[in-house]
């Protein structure tokens, strides 16, 4: 008697419980930019937005094994070390294994040997006398 009284009771508990999933609601009309900030550095900047997304996670594209950056303000900042062209993949969450993702590419241009200062001049001179500085 005490197995079938289990067994009716496991029976409702478990027909009783609700499937979670169901309730979730996918982020939509993910849009995101990529924008060069650098100047030749190869550092850009990365900006997304979604409906009802509760967090992001960006990739960037420069390796196979990547991870991805979590965010949760959808703004992620990154420096590329060599010229290329990226796929850049952002992903809007509900959850973990819920998400909808976009992808869109970039082109970096690293320039070699950025001046990081100004030109500049002597002070003296053979044979001449500073006036004014």
């Amino acid at each position: 008697m005490k197995k079938l009284i289990f067994a009716v009771f496991f029976i409702v508990v478990v027909s009783c419980q609700k499937d979670d999933t169901a309730l979730l609601t996918l982020p939509s009309e993910l849009d995101f930019e990529v924008t060069i900030t650098g100047g030749g550095s190869g550092k850009v900047s990365v900006t997304a937005t979604a409906t009802n997304a509760n967090y992001y996670t960006i990739f960037f594209g420069d390796s196979n094994n990547e991870t991805g950056e979590k965010v949760f303000d959808g703004k992620a900042i990154h420096a590329y070390t060599a010229s290329g062209i990226y796929t850049v993949r952002t992903q809007a969450h509900v959850t973990q294994d819920e998400f909808i993702s976009l992808e869109k590419t970039v082109t970096i241009v690293i320039i070699e040997n950025i001046p990081t200062t100004g030109a500049t001049s002597p002070l003296t001179y053979a044979g001449k006398t500073l006036l004014w500085q």
